[in-house]
């Protein structure tokens, strides 16, 4: 392929991608902060290994109209390659949540994962995943439904597994969702199952991959009642499919910058758990040591 045809794809893949996004903006997601997205995710492929990675990130996300909230999140994430095969993951959120019933801004739930590469080719890798979902962010604050709340009020486990060939990534997840939390709304969430794919374009320096991403809510979640009855939730068993475009660019081998960008296809009807998102876009660096 020639420089001009790869550089006209790849503008025409941006392209695309952007009117996608731009036309789904009044539709709804949960990825942002559900957890079962760290299947798959991308976001820590270096072009040069080096062993110890640190990264801070800032995003911003939108509710959708039915609860105008807007969320702003700093993340800081620790990545550790054990060894060749074995890699450590933490991430820690600060958030922070304004609309019109208040604001709200406090420590998120930190995600920590576990990765083991069982095959690594030169063309094809296969990676196995174990994570948990810590739920340390307060989920009552202010008695405010739990689009305001820092945190899910639950810790959840995240099972997955990726194949990558070549250019392109398959992921499949699962998350297994904890304990009723201690909102006003005493919610019990259903599992999630998580299908990804995406496809990387190098040029350069950069690095574009877009993704498609398919999320499905095994059962309704529930609530309790104040006189303790047990009530599942209308419309709560629900699916979406999310795109997202993330673009990197890497200063040399110690330091990457990063623009993230998603927004749903599929509509999301029911925002009990506080998780829908009409769009989400994140800008951030990472330290590669």
């Amino acid at each position: 392929m020639t420089t001009h045809h790869f550089t006209t794809h790849l503008l025409n893949t941006i392209w695309i991608a952007t009117l996608l996004l731009s036309a789904s903006i009044d539709m709804f997601s949960q990825c942002s902060d559900g957890g079962v997205c760290s299947i798959g995710n991308r976001s820590h492929q270096k072009t040069e290994r080096l062993p110890n990675h640190i990264g801070v990130s800032i995003g911003t996300g939108y509710s959708g109209k039915a609860d105008d909230v807007r969320y702003t999140t700093v993340r800081l994430s620790v990545n550790e390659d054990l060894n060749d095969n074995m890699q450590l993951q933490i991430s820690v959120p600060y958030n922070m949540q304004s609309g019109p019933l208040g604001r709200t801004q406090g420590i998120g739930d930190p995600i920590a994962s576990y990765s083991y590469t069982l095959l690594n080719g030169r063309s094809e890798s296969i990676r196995l995943q174990v994570g948990v979902r810590i739920g340390f962010g307060a989920a009552n604050v202010d008695s405010l439904p739990m689009a305001y709340q820092n945190g899910l009020g639950s810790t959840d486990l995240i099972f997955g597994a990726s194949y990558n060939i070549n250019e392109w990534n398959i992921s499949a997840g699962f998350q297994l969702a904890g304990r009723r939390n201690n909102n006003i709304t005493h919610l019990q969430r259903g599992n999630d199952v998580l299908v990804r794919a995406g496809y990387t374009i190098t040029y350069e320096s950069f690095r574009i991959m877009p993704e498609i991403l398919g999320i499905h809510r095994l059962s309704e979640s529930t609530s309790q009642s104040p006189s303790n009855d047990i009530i599942s939730i209308p419309g709560s068993q629900q699916s979406q499919i999310n795109i997202a475009l993330d673009l990197k660019y890497v200063i040399n081998t110690n330091i990457t910058v990063q623009l993230f960008a998603a927004s749903p296809l599929l509509q999301r009807k029911n925002n009990i758990d506080g998780l829908t998102r009409a769009f989400t876009l994140q800008a951030g660096a990472e330290a590669s040591f």
